[in-house]
């Protein structure tokens, strides 16, 4: 394992590197494509931010999201969870969540 993580193999994802030149870090290993929840979290994070909701405006529900992205309900619900945790949104059981 590498400071980055676990070493990939390099000819698997030679064409990532090609891409994305970024792709590789500091220690010269192949970066892992982003995970779903870290992809829709910093999408809605760079949402909420651009203003897109108002304090107390509600947000899409969990399912429009799941679509809306194309991941499962439960990675959805993950990412709001962390949203509310850091207080950027707030979830009332049976409403919705709610930017605050």
């Amino acid at each position: 394992m590498t400071p980055c993580g676990p070493a990939r193999k390099p000819v698997l994802l030679i064409h990532q590197v090609l891409r994305d030149p970024t792709a590789v870090c500091d220690h010269g290993q192949v970066r892992s494509p982003d995970r779903p929840a870290e992809r829709v979290e910093r999408a809605l994070r760079e949402r909420i931010a651009a203003g897109e909701w108002k304090s107390g405006q509600q947000l899409p529900t969990v399912i429009q999201l799941a679509e809306q992205y194309g991941v499962s309900r439960g990675t959805v619900a993950t990412v709001i969870k962390r949203l509310a945790d850091d207080g950027l949104v707030r979830t009332v059981r049976a409403w919705g969540t709610f930017k605050t």
